[in-house]
């Protein structure tokens, strides 16, 4: 299960999650099956570091990546899915940028690198957003 399609079961069946310092706050825990939890403990840190960040809500995806990957006609459940993956993998990326400790191999996104998913205007916007000083330790505010 990604951690897209986790929280989004989460929350379209009413669980809220918030960030509470460095702990996530699950509310009510009753709706969480234990698989969930255990999936969001082991993913808490991705989870934490996607909900702080107050730069992006939305981004706009490549149709022809969505064409390939969904089909001709994907439904709205499969689109946010892949569009909060997509906004994870950037979370990520800004990370990496941020602490200049780049991945060896590029983001994926449902087996894809993450600029198949993105159109050039968006990974423009993205490098705009980080500041490189020095050998790029240096976030520029959201």
């Amino acid at each position: 299960m990604t951690m897209a399609s986790l929280i989004v079961n989460l929350r379209a069946r009413g669980v809220t999650l918030e960030v509470r310092g460095d702990n996530l706050h699950v509310r009510p825990t009753r709706l969480v099956k234990p698989e969930e939890l255990q999936a969001l403990r082991a993913r808490k840190a991705e989870i934490l570091s996607f909900l702080r960040s107050p730069s992006r809500t939305w981004v706009n995806l490549d149709p022809t990546a969505v064409h390939e990957a969904l089909g001709a006609e994907p439904n709205e459940s499969d689109l946010a899915i892949v569009r909060f993956d997509v906004l994870a993998a950037i979370s990520r990326l800004e990370i990496q940028i941020a602490t200049s400790v780049l991945g060896a191999a590029p983001i994926q996104v449902r087996g894809r690198p993450l600029g198949d998913w993105l159109d050039l205007n968006e990974v423009a916007d993205i490098l705009r957003g980080c500041r490189v000083a020095g050998r790029g330790r240096a976030r520029a505010g959201g």
